[in-house]
């Protein structure tokens, strides 16, 4: 019994482990998500976070996003 509570004390550890380094790549960068027999679905994510991370990078380095050129446009007319 003291085998499997070991185990499974083990499995959690490395099921925190896993998350802090989704957690870390998250933060740091957008990274591909991958799992098996979904992969229409991981590429709309990866497509998704890309594009936001693209937007996301434009707006922190003040190149015009298409909503401040609507914006933009709507103030000159």
């Amino acid at each position: 019994m003291l085998e499997v509570a070991s185990r499974a004390d083990e499995m959690f550890t490395e099921l925190e482990e896993t998350d802090a380094e989704w957690d870390r790549a998250a933060a740091g960068r957008v990274f591909e998500r991958v799992a098996c027999g979904h992969a229409d679905l991981n590429a709309a994510r990866n497509i998704r976070h890309r594009r936001l991370a693209r937007l996301h990078d434009e707006e922190r380095s003040g190149l015009p996003t298409p909503v401040n050129r609507e914006t933009d446009r709507r103030l000159a007319a």
